[in-house]
Formats: structure tokens, sequence, C-alpha cells
């Protein structure tokens, strides 16, 4: 089903002051411009051999401890345009490497390594064009 909104009065009469939550691709063909704060939820994602994440869980944020040397999976049903992150975190005992699936490009071609101290968190961030991820590393969050 489609709602066309002809303004931002007529969306304010909609809402009455409640927040909206929408399940399905919305098109904008004008600027929305948001004085509020926008939350997005954090998917914890498995922590094994390789770790899997889906663009259709609702969240474009995921999270993982490593327990181990793992490989970071080519994320499936990702919308072209899309900024994912995702916030890895070293075990307690640290030294966990991360391999990544080819779909990530990395700056020079140069692929990333993780910060490898105890309990240290490392944010990917990368940009899905549709095929590739491209995809770069903030160190050290610790």
């Amino acid at each position: 089903m489609a709602l066309k909104i002809n303004s931002v009065a007529h969306l304010v009469d909609l809402l009455q002051g409640q927040p909206i939550t929408f399940r399905e691709n919305v098109t904008v063909e004008k600027t929305i411009v948001i004085s509020q704060t926008v939350t997005t939820k954090i998917i914890t994602l498995t922590d094994e051999a390789v770790v899997y994440s889906f663009g259709n869980l609702g969240a474009t944020v995921f999270e993982v401890t490593l327990e181990g040397n793992r490989e970071l999976a080519g994320p499936e049903s990702c919308q072209s345009g899309t900024t994912y992150k995702y916030i890895i975190k070293q075990d307690g005992t640290g030294n966990r490497t991360l391999a990544y699936n080819a779909v990530f490009k990395f700056p020079g071609g140069t692929t990333p390594t993780l910060s490898t101290g105890a309990n240290e968190v490392d944010v990917l961030t990368a940009l899905f064009d549709g095929t590739n991820f491209h995809a770069e590393l903030v160190k050290d969050f610790s």
C-alpha cells in the first residue's frame, strides 16, 4: 500500500507526535530534514568461523566479539547505496584476525589488520554499491 504525503504539515497530522516505523522501502523525492536523533538497532552477529550478516535484518549496524580467527562473509540482501557498520571486538585474549570476503574493497587495495589487544574495538564502515562494499577500518577504540 502506498502512502502519499503531500506536505510536512500532512506528515505531522498523520503522526500526531507518535514515532513512525517503516517496514518496507520508502522513496523520498524531496529533501528530508530531521531535527531529532535517529537511531538504529545493533544486531549481534554469531561468532563462528565465518561471520555472516544480512541487510534485511532491519539494521545497518552489526557487532561481533571474536573468540578465534574469523572470516567476514559477503553480506546478503543489502541495499545499494546503504552504509553498513561493523563493531568488531577482540575477546579477553586478543590477537584475533579477520579475513574479508572478496566483495570488501579497501583503499589502495590493502586489506587492513585488526587491533590485537585484549578487548580492543575496531569499527569497519562499508558502503555498498550494488556489487562491492567499499570499506575502511578505524582501529583501537580501547
